[in-house]
């Protein structure tokens, strides 16, 4: 790997797993330790190509969107923590360095996405959904959540909107207008490798950090301030099968 360019290409949904943060943090880990952070054909990148974007960040124009409104409630939950957020009422959890109170949940109103499809324990987030005393979903399609749901509000897709048949015929019956890749030959990175002061990363110090001291400070058994390899709990449990 180091004799070439070699890019480290990891994705997302491995976080779904036991320990799933640790194959992340080590693709960046070995691509730091490989030096060919920011260099074509190297370095490391998560989700490559996810949605079509092809590592490409740049785009002519914006999405069209609304303005955001002021949320008052500065209360939050990661989404990862539902089921135990439902399953346990009132008890606490650690939260980058803090521990906070999961809320008595009686009512859940969930809008845009199917926790069903990325839960890492589909049977407990089963049992976490007959706690609430009523569950309302924002949905368009029949998914696993809508059939945990006491009410269901219908969304529309796209196609089913109420568009004139003749305007969309000379829609599609246009010009194709091409717009150019604004930045065909970017690099990940490559404005920090050739000059990290002027291009610093999201860090406390501006650089790759293969080691954090705050996250070491937490003493969490199962996440040291650096990459790391636990066994998985099923095999920790006495529950996997000795391939010999």
């Amino acid at each position: 790997m180091a004799a070439g360019h070699t890019m480290i290409n990891i994705a997302a949904g491995v976080q779904r797993t036991g320990f799933g943060e640790q194959p992340l943090l080590m693709a960046v880990t070995l691509a730091v330790m490989l030096g060919q952070i920011g260099l074509p054909g190297g370095g490391y990148t998560v989700g490559y190509g996810a949605n079509g974007s092809f590592g490409n960040v740049e785009r002519p124009f914006g999405s069209g969107a609304l303005s955001q409104l002021q949320n008052p409630s500065d209360k939050f939950l990661p989404v990862a923590m539902i089921s135990e957020a439902l399953l346990n009422a009132g008890g606490t959890y650690p939260y980058k360095g803090h521990n906070r109170t999961f809320p008595d949940t009686s009512l859940v109103w969930w809008a845009g996405g199917d926790p069903f499809h990325r839960h890492q324990d589909l049977n407990r987030l089963h049992d976490a959904f007959q706690t609430p005393d009523m569950i309302i979903v924002n949905e368009m399609n029949w998914s696993a959540i809508t059939r945990h749901a006491d009410i269901v509000l219908p969304v529309i897709a796209a196609q089913e909107q109420d568009i004139d048949r003749h305007d969309r015929d000379t829609f599609h019956a246009g010009d194709v207008i091409g717009l150019p890749d604004p930045t065909p030959n970017q690099v990940f990175l490559a404005a920090f490798r050739a000059n990290p002061a002027d291009a610093p990363l999201p860090t406390a110090s501006g650089r790759n950090k293969i080691f954090s001291e705050t996250i070491a400070r937490f003493n969490l058994p199962d996440c040291p301030g650096h990459a790391c390899w636990s066994a998985p709990r099923d095999r920790r449990a006495g529950t996997n099968i000795d391939p010999s």
